[in-house]
């Protein structure tokens, strides 16, 4: 349900630009962290990303994004699941990202593409 989440969600935003915007190309996207069945969305705070990170510490989980694309009378939308791994993270090692500020518009507290690939183990597309 995760996927369908994720789609549905992104379709939502791109179709809210698409209709004042019909001329255009629009991509909506969303993205979500997903362990054990817990779903991460973007932290409220700088506490809630050091949360978050704590208990992806270590962990194994999955970073699911949607993607919708509209232009002209047609909707395309899909998903990539990828699955991740993040190091043991210290809480020195948490407190110096989080004060990055970078967790703090990142699904799960962290983007892979900027100071938060240094907490990351591996990557795999499922």
């Amino acid at each position: 349900w995760y996927q369908r989440r994720v789609r549905a969600t992104a379709k939502g935003k791109a179709c809210e630009v698409f209709s004042d915007n019909k001329d255009a190309v629009v991509i909506g996207a969303d993205t979500v962290v997903v362990l054990d069945n817990k779903i991460f969305e973007k932290p409220k705070d700088a506490q809630g990303a050091c949360t978050m990170l704590s208990e992806l510490s270590g962990s194994v989980h999955h970073v699911l994004t949607g993607v919708c694309i509209c232009y002209q009378d047609n909707k395309y939308t899909f998903h990539v699941d990828t699955e991740v791994q993040l190091t043991e993270l210290s809480k020195d090692l948490i407190d110096w990202y989080v004060g990055t500020e970078e967790p703090l518009d990142k699904a799960g507290g962290y983007g892979i593409q900027g100071e938060g690939c240094y907490l990351v183990d591996n990557t795999k597309m499922v």
